[in-house]
């Protein structure tokens, strides 16, 4: 099911790459703004680190590290991008030659890399003709996979389910089960964001022992054991 999601992904965002190069519509993004509002709040999940590791998952043409780059200034940060789609890969290593981009699907190859954070930003929205079951399927996966790979904590969007309209061919998954599956499935430490004007939510999903590293008090460790 995975390699057939992913054929069909890499299709589409291929002829994307074809038809709109880098500009943000060659990603699926309808402006640079919107793209960098995104990333304004994917960045909270490392609030208060200020030297770490990140994989970018579903990195694109690169531009999360050019944000960050430039807007970060005084972070410290070891990229690693991860990208399914060839071209964008091709284009994002000509970018930016310090940072380093793999073409790879982390769902199909055995990894044991681990990062402090991993974001994964708009790869959940637009399942276009895979089935809404398989699709969930596939990004449950790729949520475990990720929050596997993370020694902190993850931050991801997703359309939301309270939007105005919804376009055909989008994914707006149900907060309150997808919420379910977050604590079910990786940890009960979470956040959610849904105050931006973008009809989408970002979450963030932190392990039970970086919780347990900024609660010292004996008072709270009743509440913490030893978590997932």
């Amino acid at each position: 099911m995975n390699d057939t999601i992913r054929k069909s992904q890499e299709a589409h965002w291929s002829g994307k790459f074809s038809e709109h190069g880098a500009a943000p519509a060659g990603v699926g993004s309808e402006s640079a703004v919107h793209k960098e509002l995104r990333y304004s709040r994917l960045c909270r999940v490392f609030a208060g680190s200020d030297d770490f590791s990140l994989l970018d998952v579903g990195a694109g043409v690169g531009d999360f590290y050019r944000y960050l780059r430039e807007r970060h200034t005084a972070l410290r940060f070891d990229y690693t991008g991860s990208e399914i789609t060839a071209g964008y890969t091709t284009l994002a290593a000509e970018r930016f030659p310090e940072a380093r981009f793999l073409h790879r699907d982390i769902l199909s190859e055995p990894l044991d890399e681990k990062y402090d954070f991993v974001v994964l930003s708009g790869i959940f929205h637009q399942p276009f003709d895979t089935d809404i079951v398989a699709w969930e399927t596939y990004m449950h996966d790729l949520l475990r996979r990720s929050f596997s790979m993370a020694r902190i904590g993850i931050a991801f969007n997703a359309l939301s389910s309270y939007a105005e309209f919804q376009r055909q061919g989008n994914y707006h998954p149900k907060l309150s089960s997808l919420l379910d599956f977050v604590v079910s499935d990786l940890s009960r430490f979470f956040q959610v964001d849904h105050s931006i004007p973008l009809f989408e939510e970002t979450i963030f999903v932190f392990r039970p022992e970086y919780i347990g590293k900024n609660f010292v008090e004996p008072e709270f460790q009743k509440y913490l054991g030893t978590g997932k």
